[in-house]
């Protein structure tokens, strides 16, 4: 049974949030805890499942994915009816860092990165507009990052 999240487990979820890199002593002097009971906490919010996972959040720019691109993909008829099929096939691709089934004018959002145009190029030939069932594909290009985060409202 999962316990509620007290002023501790927040103040601990937030600032993995921020660096979960940090040892565990410099984590707990943050959140104004002993070493023992800011571990304790921590492997209690793994075990239930608040901490999904830690990840390094790599320089895209800096390993030559230059561009980042969200495609709004409209399936036809037939392909919504089993969209897994859609989906199975295109997140196969490393490009596809993203893909969300959302609800309005389109059926999903793909987050896609590449290296430059000619590399999208290929990509959006070769695989998206071949995908099964793909009617629409409209891409929206970014120019640049003015909010991006990972961190939820605690």
């Amino acid at each position: 049974m999962e316990q509620s999240l007290d002023e501790f487990d927040c103040k601990i979820l937030g600032e993995l949030q921020k660096d979960a890199s940090r040892p565990v002593t410099q984590l707990a002097e943050a959140v104004g805890l002993s070493h023992a009971p800011a571990w304790r906490r921590i492997q209690r919010l793994r075990s239930e499942g608040y901490i999904d996972r830690e990840v390094a959040i790599l320089d895209r720019e800096k390993l030559g994915w230059d561009l980042e691109l969200f495609v709004l993909v409209k399936l036809n008829a037939t392909a919504r009816a089993d969209i897994n099929l859609f989906v199975s096939e295109i997140v196969k691709h490393d490009q596809v860092i993203g893909c969300f089934l959302v609800l309005g004018n389109v059926d999903l959002v793909l987050h896609v990165i590449a290296r430059n145009i000619r590399d999208y190029e290929r990509f959006f030939l070769e695989h998206l507009s071949q995908a099964t069932g793909v009617h629409e594909a409209n891409t929206i290009t970014l120019l640049s990052r003015l909010k991006d985060s990972t961190a939820i409202p605690l």
